[in-house]
């Protein structure tokens, strides 16, 4: 998402250039909510409490809306209050950046991964 050029890969990134690597999440909302995505967000992500050492990977959600930017906010004090320290994270409009798709390689990661990702087994966080 964002940078400052066109379609970003890893042959091209560079520090600086300002790309993050994103999920783009569409959800059937006669299913689920964006409140609960962002329960499942605080369970799986990566250590909230850490500071960023690549901008890469910063903890970051891009919202759609105004109710999405309020929840995610009120989510965000929420773990928080309950984690006892605030987590390095920022909140911005999705609309203000560009989503550059990742090479066909990394598309349905999960599943060409067999449900691994760097931190937990997905499948595991389905059950």
């Amino acid at each position: 998402m964002g940078g400052t050029g066109e379609y970003p890969n890893y042959q091209n990134y560079t520090a600086g250039n300002n790309y993050s690597e994103t999920l783009r999440l569409e959800y059937d909302t006669t299913k689920t909510n964006y409140t609960d995505l962002l329960a499942a967000y605080w369970q799986y992500a990566p250590d909230p409490s850490m500071e960023c050492q690549d901008p890469a990977y910063c903890l970051r959600l891009f919202t759609v809306t105004t109710e999405q930017w309020l929840e995610a906010q009120a989510s965000i004090a929420a773990y928080a209050k309950s984690s006892g320290s605030p987590p390095v994270i920022s909140v911005f409009n999705a609309s203000d950046y560009t989503f550059w798709k990742a090479e066909e390689y990394h598309q349905h990661y999960f599943e060409k991964s067999g449900g691994i990702c760097s931190t937990k087994p997905f499948a595991e966080s389905r059950r």
